[in-house]
């Protein structure tokens, strides 16, 4: 398990104005737009901020997962406008349905082993129906020793080979500051493990810095585009 205790962070980091939300989020929608979806899991949906997004711009259907209690009460409340279009769980043994697309938002950098991630990979690939479309954003790994508008990380690239290496980032918004525990998949291993539990990828997008455009000398996010292939 990640050492970062995400419930006693959890309030802080569901009111921060990071970059994602005008960037990741956005792209990601677009993405399901063109699928189109009608059914969604949210893996590690945290505060469940995306799922609002979604759930605002669609009529379907949509379940939250994440294994932090406090950011589910806090998701719980965001999203209960929304009735019994979308489900709260903190375990995917209550999940009894296959997705037309599952979203893995800043998931991967929580995760502190190669096998934990080939794990929760794997739940995905059995959660998605067939040819399901996988989302999976992260920070940019060839990046991390930037500054970017709302977060820095104390990476150091010299350890960019080093797969699990444990880093600290410090996300910010102006009024906001809070730091926590990630850890380095370096593009190539990414990749490997997509392909080793049963995923083709399709694209992967690399997003600006929202102080950056219109020409980036560095990309804070990187967004995975993957469908569901046999094992």
């Amino acid at each position: 398990m990640n050492p970062t205790d995400w419930n006693s962070l959890a309030a802080s980091y569901s009111v921060i104005r990071d970059s994602r939300l005008v960037s990741v989020f956005p792209a990601t929608l677009r993405l399901l737009r063109e699928l189109p979806c009608a059914t969604l899991l949210d893996y590690g949906a945290g505060d469940g901020r995306f799922l609002e997004a979604w759930l605002d711009s669609t009529d379907g259907t949509a379940v939250a997962y994440d294994p932090a209690p406090q950011m589910l009460r806090i998701a719980a409340t965001r999203l209960s406008r929304f009735g019994d279009r979308v489900q709260i769980v903190d375990t995917l043994k209550a999940v009894n349905q296959r997705f037309d697309a599952v979203t893995f938002h800043a998931v991967w950098m929580c995760l502190p082993s190669r096998a934990t991630c080939l794990n929760c990979l794997s739940d995905v690939h059995n959660l998605l129906a067939d040819k399901g479309a996988f989302f999976a954003s992260v920070t940019h790994p060839c990046f991390r020793d930037r500054q970017f508008s709302t977060f820095r990380t104390s990476f150091d690239m010299d350890d960019y080979t080093r797969e699990g290496s444990p880093f600290e980032v410090s996300l910010f918004d102006g009024e906001e500051v809070i730091k926590f525990t990630d850890f380095h998949w370096s593009l190539g291993e990414m990749s490997r493990q997509l392909h080793e539990t049963g995923f083709t990828v399709q694209e992967i997008t690399e997003l600006p810095d929202v102080d950056r455009e219109p020409w980036p000398r560095a990309f804070p996010w990187l967004l995975f585009s993957a469908r569901k292939s046999s094992l």
